[in-house]
């Protein structure tokens, strides 16, 4: 059985890579400014705390607003959009 720890976005995914495996996230990242273009090599970690933000208030809204969801596969840290 997964728990909502299994589903957790890693804070150290970068936002490109975020944004690949998820459009929805795009919606998300321009509501709180996080740039995934120019600056989608930065972690989502950094990027929030850069911009002042709490990571996992970022987390929060791609999962629980827009249904972005990132489970852990076998150990295997890919990325997947459960849309």
């Amino acid at each position: 059985m997964s728990s909502a720890r299994d589903n957790a976005t890693p804070p150290t995914r970068t936002l490109d890579d975020i944004v690949a495996a998820s459009s929805r996230a795009i919606e998300v990242f321009d509501w709180f400014g996080l740039d995934y273009c120019c600056g989608g090599d930065e972690s989502l970690g950094l990027a929030a705390t850069h911009a002042g933000l709490d990571p996992a208030a970022v987390i929060y809204h791609m999962h629980l607003e827009h249904n972005v969801l990132f489970p852990r596969l076998s150990g295997n840290r890919e990325l997947a959009d459960n849309s």
